[in-house]
Protein backbone atom coordinates (compact mmCIF):
# COMPACT_ATOMS: atom_id res chain seq x y z
CA UNK A 1 0.00 0.00 0.00
CA UNK A 2 2.84 2.22 0.90
CA UNK A 3 4.68 1.74 -2.27
CA UNK A 4 1.43 2.41 -4.22
CA UNK A 5 0.68 5.61 -2.67
CA UNK A 6 4.91 7.03 -3.12
CA UNK A 7 4.29 5.48 -6.82
CA UNK A 8 1.08 7.59 -7.11
CA UNK A 9 2.75 10.58 -5.31
CA UNK A 10 5.85 10.35 -8.01
CA UNK A 11 3.25 10.23 -10.87
CA UNK A 12 1.56 13.36 -9.62
CA UNK A 13 4.98 15.31 -9.55
CA UNK A 14 6.20 13.76 -13.16
CA UNK A 15 2.80 15.22 -14.39
CA UNK A 16 2.99 18.85 -12.67
CA UNK A 17 6.79 18.94 -13.93
CA UNK A 18 5.90 18.10 -17.68
CA UNK A 19 2.65 20.80 -17.21
CA UNK A 20 5.41 23.49 -16.25
CA UNK A 21 8.14 22.30 -18.64
CA UNK A 22 4.81 22.50 -21.11
CA UNK A 23 3.71 26.05 -20.15
CA UNK A 24 7.62 26.97 -19.92
CA UNK A 25 8.38 25.43 -23.45
CA UNK A 26 5.59 27.55 -24.35
CA UNK A 27 6.73 31.07 -23.00
CA UNK A 28 9.75 30.58 -24.59
CA UNK A 29 8.24 30.00 -27.87
CA UNK A 30 5.70 32.94 -27.11
CA UNK A 31 8.78 35.24 -26.46
CA UNK A 32 11.15 34.30 -29.38
CA UNK A 33 8.13 34.67 -31.90
CA UNK A 34 7.71 38.17 -30.22
CA UNK A 35 11.47 38.92 -30.30
CA UNK A 36 11.21 37.55 -34.26
CA UNK A 37 7.86 39.96 -35.09
CA UNK A 38 10.20 42.28 -32.94
CA UNK A 39 13.04 42.16 -35.03
CA UNK A 40 10.92 42.29 -38.13
CA UNK A 41 9.71 45.52 -37.37
CA UNK A 42 12.56 47.08 -36.15
CA UNK A 43 14.79 46.00 -39.76
CA UNK A 44 11.38 47.32 -41.48
CA UNK A 45 11.17 50.18 -39.78
CA UNK A 46 15.70 50.81 -40.23
CA UNK A 47 14.72 49.89 -43.96
CA UNK A 48 11.71 53.02 -44.20
CA UNK A 49 14.53 54.98 -42.32
CA UNK A 50 17.01 54.47 -44.95
CA UNK A 51 14.95 55.12 -47.73
CA UNK A 52 13.52 58.28 -46.55
CA UNK A 53 17.23 59.29 -45.84
CA UNK A 54 18.03 58.15 -49.33
CA UNK A 55 15.01 60.42 -50.71
CA UNK A 56 15.96 63.54 -49.11
CA UNK A 57 18.29 65.09 -51.30
CA UNK A 58 15.91 63.98 -54.37
CA UNK A 59 12.90 65.35 -52.76
CA UNK A 60 14.79 68.61 -51.71
CA UNK A 61 16.21 68.85 -55.55
CA UNK A 62 12.41 68.71 -57.25
CA UNK A 63 11.00 71.03 -54.11
CA UNK A 64 13.59 73.35 -55.76
CA UNK A 65 12.57 72.67 -59.09
CA UNK A 66 8.92 73.07 -58.34
CA UNK A 67 9.65 75.98 -57.05
CA UNK A 68 11.78 77.62 -59.80
CA UNK A 69 9.36 76.86 -61.94
CA UNK A 70 6.22 78.23 -59.34
CA UNK A 71 8.76 81.98 -59.49
CA UNK A 72 8.73 81.59 -63.66
CA UNK A 73 4.96 81.41 -63.71
CA UNK A 74 4.47 84.27 -61.11
CA UNK A 75 6.71 86.30 -63.24
CA UNK A 76 4.74 85.57 -66.35
CA UNK A 77 1.68 86.28 -64.44
CA UNK A 78 2.74 89.51 -63.33
CA UNK A 79 4.08 90.69 -67.10
CA UNK A 80 0.72 89.23 -68.61
CA UNK A 81 -0.66 91.92 -65.96
CA UNK A 82 1.25 94.67 -67.19
CA UNK A 83 0.50 93.46 -70.87
CA UNK A 84 -3.30 93.58 -69.68
CA UNK A 85 -2.66 97.01 -69.01
CA UNK A 86 -1.19 97.83 -71.75
CA UNK A 87 -3.64 96.39 -74.01
CA UNK A 88 -6.92 98.61 -72.05
CA UNK A 89 -4.46 101.92 -73.08
CA UNK A 90 -4.63 100.42 -76.40
CA UNK A 91 -8.31 99.86 -76.39
CA UNK A 92 -8.76 103.86 -74.62
CA UNK A 93 -6.66 105.03 -77.53
CA UNK A 94 -8.29 104.02 -80.25
CA UNK A 95 -11.53 104.75 -78.79
CA UNK A 96 -10.13 108.31 -78.85
CA UNK A 97 -9.27 107.73 -82.15
CA UNK A 98 -12.38 107.11 -83.28
CA UNK A 99 -14.13 109.97 -81.72
CA UNK A 100 -11.63 112.03 -83.39
CA UNK A 101 -12.12 110.96 -87.28
CA UNK A 102 -15.53 110.93 -86.34
CA UNK A 103 -15.44 114.36 -84.95
CA UNK A 104 -13.09 115.59 -88.87
CA UNK A 105 -15.44 113.58 -91.06
CA UNK A 106 -18.31 116.27 -89.66
CA UNK A 107 -16.47 119.22 -89.70
CA UNK A 108 -15.02 117.83 -93.51
CA UNK A 109 -18.70 117.95 -94.36
CA UNK A 110 -19.45 120.75 -92.63
CA UNK A 111 -16.66 122.72 -94.72
CA UNK A 112 -17.70 121.34 -97.94
CA UNK A 113 -21.07 122.60 -97.27
CA UNK A 114 -20.18 126.05 -96.69
CA UNK A 115 -18.23 125.63 -100.15
CA UNK A 116 -21.44 124.52 -101.76
CA UNK A 117 -23.08 127.56 -100.52
CA UNK A 118 -20.61 129.93 -101.21
CA UNK A 119 -20.54 128.13 -104.92
CA UNK A 120 -23.72 128.36 -105.82
CA UNK A 121 -25.95 130.63 -103.69
CA UNK A 122 -26.01 134.59 -105.15
CA UNK A 123 -25.97 137.68 -103.43
CA UNK A 124 -24.13 135.99 -100.01
CA UNK A 125 -23.59 137.84 -97.12
CA UNK A 126 -20.29 138.10 -94.93
CA UNK A 127 -20.66 136.39 -92.00
CA UNK A 128 -18.79 139.32 -90.49
CA UNK A 129 -19.99 142.34 -92.04
CA UNK A 130 -22.49 141.17 -93.22
CA UNK A 131 -22.23 143.20 -96.45
CA UNK A 132 -22.89 140.91 -100.25
CA UNK A 133 -19.42 139.33 -100.92
CA UNK A 134 -17.62 140.70 -103.63
CA UNK A 135 -16.17 138.00 -105.93
CA UNK A 136 -12.50 138.37 -104.52
CA UNK A 137 -14.32 138.29 -100.84
CA UNK A 138 -15.79 134.84 -102.13
CA UNK A 139 -12.67 133.44 -103.42
CA UNK A 140 -10.53 134.45 -100.88
CA UNK A 141 -13.41 132.76 -98.17
CA UNK A 142 -13.30 129.61 -100.09
CA UNK A 143 -9.79 129.52 -100.09
CA UNK A 144 -9.71 129.55 -96.78
CA UNK A 145 -12.35 127.12 -96.39
CA UNK A 146 -10.20 124.71 -98.71
CA UNK A 147 -7.45 125.46 -96.59
CA UNK A 148 -8.78 124.22 -93.13
CA UNK A 149 -10.54 121.42 -95.21
CA UNK A 150 -6.88 120.06 -96.49
CA UNK A 151 -5.90 120.21 -93.00
CA UNK A 152 -8.28 118.92 -91.15
CA UNK A 153 -8.40 115.88 -94.33
CA UNK A 154 -4.50 115.51 -93.38
CA UNK A 155 -5.10 114.96 -90.15
CA UNK A 156 -7.83 112.67 -90.52
CA UNK A 157 -6.10 110.60 -92.95
CA UNK A 158 -3.52 110.62 -90.18
CA UNK A 159 -5.65 109.40 -86.86
CA UNK A 160 -7.46 106.63 -89.49
CA UNK A 161 -3.69 105.66 -90.27
CA UNK A 162 -2.66 105.81 -86.75
CA UNK A 163 -6.08 104.12 -85.70
CA UNK A 164 -5.78 101.18 -87.88
CA UNK A 165 -2.14 100.51 -86.65
CA UNK A 166 -3.08 100.67 -83.05
CA UNK A 167 -6.76 97.82 -84.03
CA UNK A 168 -4.21 95.47 -85.56
CA UNK A 169 -2.00 96.17 -82.50
CA UNK A 170 -5.03 95.33 -79.67
CA UNK A 171 -5.58 92.54 -82.00
CA UNK A 172 -2.53 90.55 -81.61
CA UNK A 173 -2.16 91.50 -78.60
CA UNK A 174 -5.39 90.10 -76.91
CA UNK A 175 -5.06 86.71 -78.78
CA UNK A 176 -1.02 86.59 -77.67
CA UNK A 177 -2.67 87.87 -73.73
CA UNK A 178 -5.27 85.09 -73.35
CA UNK A 179 -3.53 82.18 -74.89
CA UNK A 180 -0.53 83.19 -72.07
CA UNK A 181 -3.63 83.58 -69.91
CA UNK A 182 -4.93 80.20 -70.80
CA UNK A 183 -1.87 78.29 -70.46
CA UNK A 184 -0.99 79.78 -67.43
CA UNK A 185 -4.44 78.80 -65.66
CA UNK A 186 -3.78 75.65 -67.04
CA UNK A 187 -0.09 74.96 -65.65
CA UNK A 188 -0.20 77.31 -62.34
CA UNK A 189 -2.47 74.97 -59.88
CA UNK A 190 -0.48 72.06 -61.32
CA UNK A 191 2.79 73.09 -60.09
CA UNK A 192 1.38 74.45 -57.06
CA UNK A 193 0.08 71.18 -56.36
CA UNK A 194 3.34 69.33 -57.53
CA UNK A 195 5.46 71.86 -55.12
CA UNK A 196 2.46 71.27 -52.07
CA UNK A 197 3.10 67.22 -52.83
CA UNK A 198 6.82 67.33 -52.33
CA UNK A 199 6.91 69.65 -49.63
CA UNK A 200 4.68 66.74 -47.18
CA UNK A 201 6.75 64.22 -48.68
CA UNK A 202 10.21 66.44 -47.54
CA UNK A 203 8.32 67.70 -44.09
CA UNK A 204 7.30 63.56 -43.42
CA UNK A 205 10.86 62.22 -44.21
CA UNK A 206 12.65 64.89 -42.15
CA UNK A 207 10.48 64.49 -39.34
CA UNK A 208 10.98 60.60 -39.37
CA UNK A 209 14.55 60.99 -39.03
CA UNK A 210 14.31 63.34 -36.26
Amino acid sequence: RKLSEELNRKLALVEKLNRRKYELTRAIDQAQAAIVTEHKLAETKMAELEADEQKLPQLKTELQQAEVELNKLAGEAEMLKQKRESEQQVKTLIHSLESDTGRLKQEIAGIDEKLGLLATQTGAVCPLCERELGEEHRRLIQATYNKEKQEKSDTLKSKQGELSLKQTELKTASVENLRTEQRLQKLTPSAQSTAGLLQAGLDSASKALG
